[in-house]
């Protein structure tokens, strides 16, 4: 019982860095890891013969609610096949969540994810910027596509960020650094504006609560990358201009998910459905993509899909992780635990504000990445809370 136990504990150790080692590298990888995860905890489980924890607080129902307002969207939906099949892409990462908060039960085993998270960011940038210099690629992106890469590097990169606040070693304090400047060179070279904006949002959280003197040193860097590296200058002279390609197609896409809501404001068209619709009744005339999947924003996209009541639990979703996040960083006596908690806050706002232009919860690798970092936060909170420990439940 002994050696299996072992076992089935090493497997998800194992599954969960592997995880955390492939997230910005491999789909397969990461995948796989999540599925060492998931045989090692149905293994404990049969073994300790106990179902799923969760903690009895705000958090439980803003996802219940969350989870609700999906279904009452299929409900209604202009077709009910096509949103079951949506609702999956919604229910699994919740899995995920639920998986991840049971089989992480030591906070070095967070800390060793922590590492490998930034690790694996570490290793994209590098090639990310080999196709910078020597394959000329425009939009350089690791190993994904640009969009998914720049959403994987806002959630992280706050978290290599707050670990130096920490007190490290020398060799530890070079290592971060140089980690630091590799991966923000990769940012840059991502040339999405939707990225560095989010990235902005999520040094300034850390600036007011930790150091105000960040968000100066992100604007030299700001201002060290117009000047050295035209492509950077280029591209974020387009920001606010609405002229621009991009930001006109964007602009003609949340216009047409403004009107499915404003036609079904209640419970919106059906979860799954804006792919469907868009092409068939709402594109507009000057609209030069025919077919999208979605929304191009989290907002736009909730909004026209589920309506009044699915915004409303995915905003009292977003108020219960911030809540706890705050909670646990007035809480903990620890310095590195505050400061950590702090970089997945500001890597779960850098996030939402990247979501304002592109819709990472429908893409694969981030929308379980972001359930991932929440499930991780919640664990914090968990192994920092004796009391909160008592109200455990199955």
């Amino acid at each position: 019982m002994v050696v299996l136990l072992l076992f089935e504990n090493k497997l998800i150790c194992f599954g969960l860095v592997l995880y955390a080692l492939m997230i910005a590298i491999s789909t397969a990888g990461s995948n796989i890891g999540l599925g060492l995860v998931f045989i090692g905890l149905v293994i404990k489980l049969i073994k300790e013969r106990e179902g799923l924890k969760y903690l009895k607080t705000g958090m439980e129902l803003s996802i219940l609610l969350y989870l609700l307002a999906n279904l009452i969207s299929i409900l209604f939906s202009h077709n009910m096949n096509i949103s079951w099949q949506a609702f999956g892409e919604v229910i699994i990462p919740v899995l995920i969540y639920y998986m991840i908060f049971n089989s992480v039960t030591r906070l070095e085993l967070v800390k060793k994810i922590f590492i490998f998270f930034i690790l694996s960011i570490s290793i994209a940038s590098i090639y990310s910027i080999y196709q910078h210099y020597f394959l000329e690629i425009e939009r350089a992106s690791g190993f994904f596509l640009t969009l998914t890469y720049g959403s994987i590097m806002v959630l992280i990169l706050p978290l290599l960020i707050s670990l130096n606040f920490n007190n490290l070693s020398i060799k530890k304090r070079l290592l971060s650094l140089v980690a630091l400047i590799i991966t923000s060179l990769s940012l840059i070279f991502t040339n999405t504006r939707g990225t560095w904006l989010a990235m902005l949002g999520g040094v300034a959280f850390l600036s007011i609560f930790k150091n105000k003197k960040l968000i100066i040193w992100f604007m030299v860097l700001v201002i060290l990358a117009l000047a050295l590296i035209p492509s950077f200058y280029q591209r974020a002279s387009t920001i606010i201009d609405l002229d621009n390609s991009s930001s006109k197609e964007r602009l003609l896409m949340w216009k047409s998910a403004f009107n499915m809501f404003r036609d079904y404001p209640l419970t919106g068209v059906g979860l799954g459905m804006f792919s469907e619709l868009y092409p068939e009744k709402y594109i507009l005339p000057e609209a030069r993509v025919k077919n999208r999947h979605y929304a191009h924003s989290i907002v736009m996209n909730i909004l026209a899909e589920t309506g009044v009541i699915g915004i409303g639990a995915f905003l009292f979703l977003i108020y219960s992780i911030f809540n706890t996040g705050i909670r646990l960083f007035n809480e903990s006596d620890d310095d590195y635990w505050k400061n950590m908690t702090l970089g997945l806050l500001a890597g779960i706002l850098a996030f939402l504000i990247h979501g304002l232009t592109f819709y990472n919860l429908g893409d694969s690798e981030t929308v379980k990445l972001f359930w991932v970092i929440i499930a991780l936060l919640m664990v914090v909170r968990r192994e920092n809370n004796k009391e909160l420990k008592k109200t455990v439940a199955y």
